[in-house]
């Protein structure tokens, strides 16, 4: 197999994951006793924490891949951090919803 070729199944490989997750939609959370004032104070904080801890791993990530040492700062290296910081959030984010007692509603169509 060429170069390219591998490439572009690698490429492929990578986005599938994301076409997935995006035909799934968002979650939508439930936790028993819980009012719309709840919700909005931690749904808020969960994504506030999500998003800093995922920004930090998320440049020191980047820096790796800019690194002589560790990456040549290719576009599908950027791309792929990209991805895993998107990724990371998200799991930051579930993480903090579950430990405030929020359990994900499987049937629940948003």
């Amino acid at each position: 197999m060429n170069r390219r070729r591998a490439l572009t199944v690698v490429a492929v490989a990578a986005a599938l994951p994301l076409l997935v997750a995006a035909c799934a939609g968002p979650t939508q959370w439930q936790k028993p006793g819980a009012g719309a004032e709840d919700w909005d104070r931690d749904e808020g904080a969960c994504r506030a924490r999500a998003r800093t801890l995922a920004e930090r791993e998320y440049r020191s990530r980047a820096s790796e891949v800019d690194s002589p040492i560790h990456g040549s700062g290719s576009t599908y290296e950027k791309e792929m951090a990209g991805y895993d910081h998107r990724r990371r959030e998200r799991a930051l984010f579930e993480d903090c919803m579950r430990a405030r007692g929020y359990v994900p509603d499987k049937g629940a169509v948003k």
